[in-house]
């Protein structure tokens, strides 16, 4: 519940400016320059397909620049860490098996610590600092990491958050392109 109050505070009071700066209508770069960047970017992937249908569900991101490209992941990365983070917790309200609540427990924190970096993530992007940024990728990449191994090493052998692991993964991956991009 504490953590449902702080997020909601960080998007009401944090996150609402970055939204008015980043929106689709501030952006000047011609269509095809930005589906080109699109490509290159999603080129670099293990799973260009998860890569281009993500940017395909933005409308933003057929007109972005690059460091708007990273905005778009950034902000994929937080919904997706935050879905995942109420999920768990459903899990766990819902488990009888201590391997499974033993495992949850885990993600949970896991989960607690790639949303507190993501939340940073937003602060070091618009203070321009992507080194810091891809930092932060890597917490979150480690986390997701982390909190599927606990489950495949574990008296389980199965994780319940493979598919919610796998797409924040796939996002830290697309972020750790975007930002060897921008510091070039």
């Amino acid at each position: 519940m504490a953590s449902l109050s702080h997020s909601m505070l960080f998007l009401c009071v944090g996150f609402l400016p970055f939204l008015f700066f980043h929106s689709c209508s501030s952006l000047p770069l011609d269509p095809n320059d930005a589906s080109s960047l699109v490509d290159q970017v999603c080129g670099q992937t293990k799973d260009v397909n998860f890569c281009l249908s993500t940017f395909n569900s933005n409308p933003c991101a057929a007109t972005a620049a690059l460091s708007t490209l990273e905005f778009i992941i950034l902000q994929f990365s937080y919904d997706n860490a935050s879905d995942n983070e109420r999920y768990i917790a459903e899990l766990l309200r819902n488990t009888q098996d201590p391997a499974v609540k033993q495992g949850l427990d885990h993600c949970t924190i896991n989960y607690q610590g790639s949303f507190f970096a993501l939340q940073q993530s937003f602060f070091d992007f618009e203070a321009k600092d992507y080194r810091a940024v891809g930092e932060k990728s890597r917490i979150v990449f480690e986390n997701s990491s982390d909190c599927e191994l606990e489950f495949i090493e574990g008296p389980t052998h199965q994780s319940p958050l493979t598919s919610q692991n796998n797409v924040l993964i796939k996002l830290t991956e697309i972020t750790d392109i975007i930002i060897a991009m921008l510091l070039k």
